[in-house]
């Protein structure tokens, strides 16, 4: 399974890809950044979108 426009920075070892409007960051060291968020739910939701979307690429 591939995770929809994602980009790997081998440089700082962090995936990025785009969901809906946001741009989401994955580190090495497990941070997460995202863009456009208007709260601590949608953080938390696409947080939880993201945890199930990697976990289908890893099974």
């Amino acid at each position: 399974m591939a995770v929809p426009n994602a980009k790997y920075l081998e440089k700082p070892g962090a995936l990025s890809y785009t969901h809906r409007q946001h741009l989401i960051t994955i580190s090495a060291n497990g941070r997460i950044g995202m863009t456009y968020v208007k709260d601590r739910s949608e953080a938390e939701q696409l947080v939880e979108e993201a945890r199930k979307l990697f976990s289908q690429c890893f099974h």
